[in-house]
């Protein structure tokens, strides 16, 4: 059996699917299926766990491909709640739990309006802290850029 790590959670063992490798640098672990693996960790966690701890909603979360800003503004805590949930320091509160097992269970069912909403806040994400923007300003026959900072529109 082999304790698979890789999902954050360490209660996770393999009895197969995987192959060990001796390398110059030591031994490596090749899995089979990695993603199928992450579908299969996450819908036995959706639909058997009776609470979630907060490595398994971090898991879901991630799974999901969302921010812990971009979670918490959806299910409108701070992002601070959102990490203290994950680092365990305080329990997941239920309606935590079921907005994460929701969105998990109808994301990868393939409800196309939840794939469509978890995908635009993700997208609307990404555009916040990854578009840098830049002006041009020409006065008295000079020339210059610079960046300039503007909340977008919502």
């Amino acid at each position: 059996m082999y304790n698979y790590r890789g999902t954050g959670l360490d209660n996770i063992w393999l009895l197969n699917g995987y192959e060990e490798h001796e390398t110059p640098l030591g031994k490596s672990i090749s899995i089979e299926d990695l993603d199928n693996l992450h579908k299969a960790i996450a819908g036995a966690l959706v639909d058997s766990k009776p609470e979630l701890t907060g490595k398994e909603f971090r898991f879901l979360r991630t799974e999901l491909e969302m921010s812990q800003t971009t979670l918490a503004e959806y299910i409108g805590v701070q992002a601070q709640t959102v990490a203290n949930w994950e680092k365990e320091n305080v329990p997941v509160q239920k309606y935590g739990d079921h907005i994460i097992r929701h969105l998990y269970k109808r994301y990868f069912g393939g409800d196309p309006d939840i794939v469509a909403l978890v995908n635009r806040l993700n997208d609307l994400e990404k555009d916040h802290f990854h578009r840098v923007k830049f002006e041009h300003n020409s006065k008295d026959g000079t020339s210059a850029w610079k960046m300039v900072q503007q909340r977008d529109a919502a």
